[in-house]
């Protein structure tokens, strides 16, 4: 059995008597009882970087949505951070890493990917909501904007944005985006583009059934910035999944 060697900084030889082990003990003993319990909450804040992430999943008509899938991913490499699952009332709550550009991908059988804008901020973030359409549904609002153009969800990165207040939505909002989409801008009641950014909001009778504004990009992988009134996002767009932001006002 090999023995214990110590060795003597200062000469690089080993310390081989009992009382000059001892001493180091006791040194060390010292080291640590010097630290207060201010430095140790230090330490502690130091290794907890986790933050909360919480929201809402819900579908098109405003029914929660649960079983969802949620993933948290950072922007940087698509790399997983963590993972979770909407409940019975569409809520769910994942953790992020402070001051670490992420977002959140949510999936659910039967509907269209989606994406969330980009979280960087060293709290937590709760009311990170997220409206879901189903694939016939996502595939129909694509038809209705854009006509004969034979566009299909899985051939493009989709941006959609909506813009709401305490009231609902919000007429005559600005949607600025840069880089700017390969085609889309804001909808009329009945999904048809307006040909401008300027968000066109109820009365809708019958009720709106796609987003405020819907747009596309010819790029697998782009990092966009979506700015309405005062407020900036920034998006993450991926081909084949839809890209929501919600701005409330």
């Amino acid at each position: 059995m090999e023995s214990l060697r110590v060795m003597n900084l200062a000469n690089n030889k080993p310390l081989t008597s009992r009382a000059s082990i001892a001493g180091l003990v006791l040194l060390s003993m010292g080291l640590v009882a010097g630290c207060d319990d201010s430095d140790s909450s230090k330490v502690a804040d130091a290794l907890n970087q986790d933050i909360d992430i919480s929201g809402t999943a819900s579908a098109s008509g405003g029914a929660p949505l649960g079983t969802v899938a949620v993933s948290v991913l950072n922007l940087a490499n698509d790399a997983s951070i963590d993972t979770g699952t909407t409940d019975s009332a569409g809520a769910y709550t994942v953790k992020g890493i402070k001051d670490t550009e992420s977002y959140v991908e949510y999936t659910r059988s039967g509907y269209a990917s989606a994406l969330s804008r980009v979280i960087d901020q060293d709290s937590n973030l709760a009311g990170l909501d997220v409206v879901m359409y189903t694939t016939a549904e996502a595939e129909a609002a694509i038809d209705t904007a854009f006509g004969g153009m034979a566009l299909n969800l899985a051939d493009k990165g989709w941006l959609v944005v909506d813009v709401e207040n305490s009231g609902g939505e919000v007429n005559g909002a600005t949607v600025a985006v840069t880089a700017a989409p390969d085609g889309g801008g804001s909808t009329n009641c009945d999904g048809t583009l307006t040909g401008t950014n300027v968000t066109s909001a109820p009365p809708c009778s019958p009720a709106r059934t796609g987003p405020m504004y819907l747009a596309y990009y010819d790029d697998n992988t782009i990092d966009v910035t979506v700015t309405v009134g005062s407020t900036t996002y920034k998006a993450p767009v991926r081909k084949g999944e839809v890209t929501y932001v919600l701005v409330q006002q």
